[in-house]
């Protein structure tokens, strides 16, 4: 139930701008009302007061509301709201800074937080889908389900693959493989674009071998900007180089990326 209620939360696509949003923009008294009915739902989060979140909750999604662990959020800011159904439904996208807890510890990350709302008796109530286990549920990094392992979950965040480039929902590596060569000093970078709304931290996995530096400029990216990572080999003697790999780790999604670099003699 955790998961479920996490993964809901935190569900992307990031709802693009419509033609409805564009040329249909919804009265500003009811976007008003919306906005103050959010607003409510994450102060409550945010105070650790989640029974007054519970005042905005449709009774159909009380349950599943109820019986999940709850996030205490910092500071919560809404980044965009798309309405359907004639105004009458809406997804909010908020921003959300908090602590979360990872293998090394504790760090404080901002993520994107994706709820559902509908307008009933005049009144805006937060509410959930109900959640098919065979279908699972729509995240950033794919459909997940609560069966799943760590590595069924890698597996399906990759969406592409192909042409040298290894493309993640939300991240981008410029390449997976990187060619050097074996008997000249040389320096070669890999750039790591991200989408995600919120920030994410990223680290190298170390390596070991001889004449070989990999280093990454950055080790926090946010949505639209580019980390790069520089592959410097000096050989320290004419000797055969095997395959290397690395991965670049993304938390607080303990995501993976792999990186190769292979060598050739010429």
């Amino acid at each position: 139930m955790r998961f479920i209620y996490f993964a809901i939360l935190l569900s992307l696509p990031l709802y693009g701008q419509t033609a409805d949003d564009l040329f249909n923009p919804p009265p500003p008294e009811v976007e008003q009302a919306l906005r103050e009915r959010v607003n409510l739902f994450y102060q409550s989060h945010m105070s650790g007061q989640f029974r007054k979140a519970d005042t905005v909750v449709h009774e159909d999604s009380k349950d599943i509301f109820f019986a999940a662990e709850k996030i205490q959020f910092k500071k919560c800011d809404i980044s965009k709201f798309s309405f359907e159904s004639n105004f009458t439904k809406a997804k909010v996208v908020t921003g959300c800074n908090f602590t979360y807890l990872m293998p090394t510890g504790r760090a404080d990350v901002i993520a994107p937080f994706s709820t559902l709302w509908k307008l009933e008796d005049g009144k805006w109530w937060w509410y959930v889908v109900p959640f098919d286990p065979k279908k699972g549920v729509e995240t950033p990094f794919g459909i997940m389900k609560p069966t799943d392992t760590p590595d069924q979950r890698e597996k399906e965040m990759v969406t592409s693959y192909g042409q040298g480039e290894r493309v993640f929902k939300g991240l981008k590596l410029s390449k997976d493989t990187v060619l050097m060569p074996v008997h000249t000093k040389s320096t070669q970078e890999v750039t790591l674009t991200s989408t995600f709304l919120g920030t994410v931290n990223l680290s190298l996995v170390p390596i070991q071998s001889l004449g070989l530096e990999i280093k990454l400029d950055k080790t926090q990216l946010v949505a639209g900007e580019t980390a790069k990572i520089s592959i410097t080999y000096d050989p320290p003697a004419p000797i055969k180089m095997l395959d290397v790999k690395t991965t670049v780790v993304v938390e607080p999604f303990g995501l993976k990326l792999p990186l190769t670099i292979t060598f050739a003699d010429r």
